[in-house]
């Protein structure tokens, strides 16, 4: 197969050596003074570096030095950035773009289009290609929306994400490249080409190429493990992995006035209403609804006060089936808070059940009443309703065996200024096929420095304990999200080098970001990469595409997600890791992305970033039900929060 290049959102100059003095001063711990940079140059002596104070203006007490762009990348990023921004403010109105300078994000927002929504922006910032040593900038489309306007299906329609006819935009890859294009025409000679020490530096026309490489498509297993392309087929064929350990007892929640509602709910669910879609939770994964075994709790309404009932009501349900899986089947009118108010009924009751250790499933009067009613969502709700009563449906057929993955998340208490006052980290615990294991809390404290302390030490507890437990794995990855903070990351790197060196087994830390800045276009009318294919940024950084053309069905019949930008950590400075292995932790955490058992066709984000985001949701939920924290989310045994 020829090799297929993706077109990176990066202009690079059209002349690279870039060449600049500074003035320096030896850093011995002064205090920084605005204007200053503190960064590693090389000695005058020779190659040796060192930490200096660098200014790019003439101060007493600081030397004059000859810069390369190789002396320091991250210096030779700030002259860039700071002579683009000079250019902009002296080329441009400033109706035509927008900078935030009080933000740490270096990049300016070009308008190209304004509406009474918001503007059409193009974000540019400096940026260095490692894989390709070049310097440019960074492109990428964005809607900026008026704070002063909600949000609405116009607004959906102006960032790309609906097209002109309010439907997913199967043309989203092509219209970001033509947004690019007005981009090109409108503003690059008036920008570029920017002078650096009386040398210009002209930005090329078209979007930088990197070679693509591929990994393999997902490739799920079910019953005795037999495998299957397709999730819901090979469910309703093979069957699911493991079924239900013990009988369960089903709570339905609603209005009486809803009591129909909740009839098309269990009608569903029995694969009696939509049989050609669902054919029912015993068909499909071995569970019986039957009369006997579900208790009804009717409500007078979605009040707190009156919602009040449901916890005295499952207290008494809960000490009568000791020996059952108890499930609630909440039937309500929408997650978010009330309107006008800002009381979930939802995540209310949620909360009473996580704290008594029950999964609850929603389903929305909106969803039942729909155009197709249950008819596409039976499936669905009945693969969470499976999944939370401890059944697993499929799993992942993995790259890596006998390796374990811990996804770690954090849902940090904020006070009205922004400023953390409570700290909280926790982990979620899967093997390389994407079966759940666990929910482990590894920190929580109003002071950082004992929530860094707890961090540390709880990261090697958790893992030392499954693997004593499990003494099979011979492998173990921690997936960490993009917001996660360096200090955090420190403690993260201490304390798998401390695992690893006592259990003698492989560790990697992997960063993903799902919501990143980065972005690619194929050379074809859709624009689209194919699925599952990659390129390289740097030596440890991959921008990787879990959504794409289908090798021989090179037609776009849905909207399709951006890629997924993820860099491996480099835990010790000896860690060699080739390029086969890389592959093989990529090839994983796309096959993670299918183990997602919210839904046939849930979101496409590897569940080990996903299950964390969601859980966090729930956690700052919560806190607003219960104050003081007391519920202990690492209890419950099943993936509740799906």
């Amino acid at each position: 197969m020829n090799t297929i290049q993706i077109k990176l959102n990066f202009f690079a100059f059209a002349k690279q050596d870039i060449s600049f003095d500074v003035f320096r001063q030896a850093f011995r711990g002064q205090t920084k003074q605005f204007g200053y940079y503190k960064a590693k140059l090389p000695k005058e002596s020779g190659g040796e570096y060192a930490d200096y104070w660098v200014t790019f203006q003439q101060q007493e007490g600081f030397n004059r030095f000859s810069c390369t762009q190789g002396n320091n990348i991250y210096l030779t990023l700030d002259l860039i950035w700071i002579t683009f921004l000079m250019k902009i403010k002296a080329s441009l109105k400033e109706i035509e773009y927008i900078v935030d300078d009080e933000n740490f994000n270096r990049f300016a927002s070009l308008i190209i289009a304004n509406h009474t929504e918001g503007k059409e922006v193009i974000n540019i910032e400096p940026y260095y290609l490692k894989v390709a040593n070049k310097f440019g900038f960074l492109v990428d489309f964005r809607f900026k929306r008026d704070r002063n306007i909600p949000s609405s299906r116009k607004i959906q329609q102006l960032s790309l994400s609906l097209d002109r006819n309010f439907s997913k935009n199967k043309n989203y890859y092509s219209d970001k490249y033509d947004k690019i294009k007005v981009f090109i025409d409108r503003y690059k000679d008036k920008i570029f080409p920017l002078l650096i020490e009386g040398v210009e530096y002209h930005l090329e026309t078209n979007l930088f190429p990197l070679d693509s490489q591929s990994l393999k498509t997902r490739i799920y297993v079910f019953k005795k493990d037999k495998e299957s392309n397709s999730l819901f087929n090979g469910l309703k064929d093979i069957g699911p992995v493991s079924p239900i350990t013990k009988e369960p007892i089903f709570i339905f929640i609603y209005q009486d006035t809803q009591r129909d509602l909740a009839r098309d709910v269990y009608s569903a669910l029995i694969g009696e209403a939509y049989p050609y879609t669902f054919p029912g939770m015993e068909k499909m994964f071995g569970v019986k609804l039957q009369q006997e075994g579900i208790n009804k709790i009717i409500i007078k309404s979605f009040s707190k006060d009156d919602l009040k009932i449901v916890n005295s009501e499952l207290e008494r349900i809960k000490n009568k089936n000791t020996d059952r899986n108890i499930l609630g089947l909440f039937i309500e009118y929408s997650k978010d808070t009330v309107t006008g108010s800002e009381f979930s009924p939802y995540y209310f009751l949620k909360c009473i059940f996580t704290k008594e250790e029950i999964p609850l499933q929603a389903v929305t009067i909106e969803r039942i009443k729909g155009r197709d009613g249950l008819k596409w969502s039976a499936s669905g709700i009945g693969l969470q309703i499976f999944a939370k009563l401890g059944g697993i449906p499929w799993k992942i057929k993995p790259s890596n065996e006998k390796c374990i993955i811990f996804g770690l998340g954090s849902a940090h208490k904020k006070d009205e200024t922004g400023k953390i006052k409570k700290y909280l980290a926790y982990s979620v615990c899967m093997d390389s096929s994407g079966i759940y294991k666990k929910l482990d809390v590894l920190g929580v404290s109003e002071n950082k420095s004992d929530y860094m302390q707890q961090l540390k030490l709880n990261i090697k507890k958790v893992i030392s304990e499954y693997l004593t437990e499990n003494k099979c794995i011979e492998k173990c990855v921690i997936h960490l999200p993009f917001k996660i903070k360096k200090d955090e990351i420190l403690s993260i790197k201490e304390s798998t080098v401390s695992v690893s060196s006592e259990y003698r087994i492989e560790f990697q830390v992997i960063k993903i970001n799902t919501n990143n800045k980065f972005f690619g276009y194929a050379e074809n009318n859709s624009k689209v990469p194919y699925e599952s294919s990659y390129i390289k940024l740097s030596k440890n950084e991959y921008l990787v595409w879990f959504e794409g053309l289908q090798y021989g069905k090179e037609n776009v019949n849905k909207a399709i997600s951006n890629p997924v930008h993820i860099e491996f950590v480099e835990v010790a400075k000896d860690c060699n890791l080739d390029e086969e292995k890389r592959n093989k932790y990529l090839q994983d955490i796309i096959n993670l992305s299918g183990a997602n058992w919210r839904g046939f066709n849930a979101k496409l984000s590897p569940i080990s970033i996903y299950y964390p985001e969601i859980i966090a949701k729930y956690i700052a939920e919560f806190r607003k039900y219960d104050e003081n924290d007391s519920i202990d989310i690492s209890k419950i045994a099943v993936p509740w929060f799906l």
